[in-house]
């Protein structure tokens, strides 16, 4: 579970990604929106607004829709972008801004905005 910069919580489950707002209203994001999986294993909300989600199957960044407010999938990485594995299990932004990835075969750095260096 992780707190984004508007105070909505988002919630990782095996079935998919759930946001939940100070009013209570809760939304659901899946496969149908644009993950890479709904099996949610890491989360991570950095500086810039955008909600990174870690999957079984990808890294997934999530980043506001100018036109309709939504945070919306605009980015899927996965093995052919660099890390050595799909399969995403922790997810940390340093206080330098470097954002590193845990898979289930090694570490990896993003080289944002393009590919991963691991």
């Amino acid at each position: 579970m992780v707190e984004d910069d508007s105070g909505a919580l988002w919630i990782a489950s095996s079935r998919g990604l759930y946001r939940r707002e100070d009013q209570g209203r809760t939304t659901r994001y899946g496969a149908n929106d644009g993950l890479a999986s709904e099996r949610i294993r890491a989360l991570l909300s950095d500086r810039d607004g955008a909600v990174w989600v870690g999957t079984a199957l990808g890294l997934c960044r999530l980043s506001h829709d100018p036109g309709t407010k939504r945070l919306t999938v605009i980015q899927v990485f996965t093995t052919s972008d660099g890390p050595p594995a799909d399969v995403v299990d922790l997810l940390l932004r340093t206080s330098g801004g470097r954002l590193w990835a845990g898979t289930n075969q090694g570490l990896a750095e993003l080289l944002y905005p393009q590919r991963f260096d691991g």
